[in-house]
């Protein structure tokens, strides 16, 4: 047996070992959000700098929420993309 093999074993060796480790660096991010699930959010900055003093006005600026006015003089009723009816 050639010295060829041996490095070649050892580079799929080496190449194995990095795969692992990215996927271990990516696994819990994987298992935190499921595929096709989109997450938005909005960043502490901007609601300082626009603030708000109700969850409606707080909602209207993120994106995929969708305010309605809702039964009564307060109540809103929010529609959320991707929940369905």
């Amino acid at each position: 047996m050639g010295a060829a093999p041996i490095l070649l074993a050892l580079y799929r060796i080496e190449e194995l070992q990095r795969q692992r480790d990215r996927i271990e660096r990516e696994l819990p991010q994987l298992k935190q959000q499921p595929e096709g699930v989109s997450r938005s959010s909005v960043p502490r900055s901007e609601l300082s700098e626009q603030p708000t003093r109700t969850l409606k006005e707080s909602m209207e600026s993120v994106p995929g929420v969708v305010v309605f006015p809702g039964a009564g003089g307060r109540a809103v009723d929010l529609s959320i993309r991707g929940l369905g009816t």
